[in-house]
């Protein structure tokens, strides 16, 4: 009788041990927590550049600019352009945050006075860019202001919406057009302009390149 006891009491210990060992390593996968990585996307350099308001376009270096060049090109107005891949976010990946960082500097004139503040268009201009794309319908419309002062700096707008829907609608990049809120050119004669640095850090050297910063899971 005792020897039963025995062996019904090792019985009990081995169930025990076995529900306590399932139930730690149930506990431990639901602590694990998969962490946000973090991607920095610099803009393509065949893509990026500017247009201009008579039509014509450049995507290769040649320092762009906002605004206009009224002391050698009256009546014409200037926005810039840049894309940037995502084919380096995972598939099924969540996007957390994104965040578009543009590099001003080298600004003429009372740009902001004159014309407005700096603000941004989300577009899907696709391979190539060209003339057309100075004034071609925005997915979304001035989807924020980039910059409202002449300091010379990276200036930060928060895009996560517009790379979460490019993400989902499978693109191959999250575009961006930027430019004065007002008007791009003043008809005054004189220079009134900024310039964010390009891909190809064609402006003023800075090294400062232009960036999407994603954070996803």
């Amino acid at each position: 009788m005792r020897k039963d006891y025995v062996i019904v009491l090792i019985n009990i210990i081995f169930y025990i041990l076995i529900l306590g060992a399932v139930t730690s390593c149930s506990t431990g996968s639901r602590q694990q927590t998969i962490e946000p990585q973090t991607l920095e996307i610099i803009s393509v350099s065949t893509l990026d550049g500017w247009a201009e308001s008579d039509g014509s376009a450049n995507s290769d270096m040649g320092g762009p600019l906002t605004g206009d060049f009224e002391h050698s090109q009256p009546g014409v107005g200037y926005r810039q352009f840049f894309s940037f891949g995502l084919a380096d976010i995972p598939d099924g990946a969540t996007i957390i945050s994104a965040s578009l960082e543009l590099f001003q500097t080298n600004y003429h004139g009372s740009p902001l006075t004159d014309l407005g503040n700096v603000v941004v268009d989300h577009l899907d201009y696709g391979t190539t860019l060209d003339g057309a794309d100075y004034n071609m319908p925005a997915l979304a419309s001035n989807i924020g202001t980039l910059s409202d002062s002449t300091t010379e700096e990276y200036k930060i707008l928060d895009v996560t919406t517009y790379v979460q829907m490019d993400y989902a609608a499978a693109r191959d990049y999250s575009q961006y057009r930027v430019r004065f809120s007002l008007q791009d050119n003043d008809d005054d004669g004189a220079r009134d302009s900024v310039s964010f640095t390009d891909a190809e850090d064609s402006c003023c050297s800075t090294g400062n390149l232009p960036r999407l910063v994603v954070e996803y899971e």
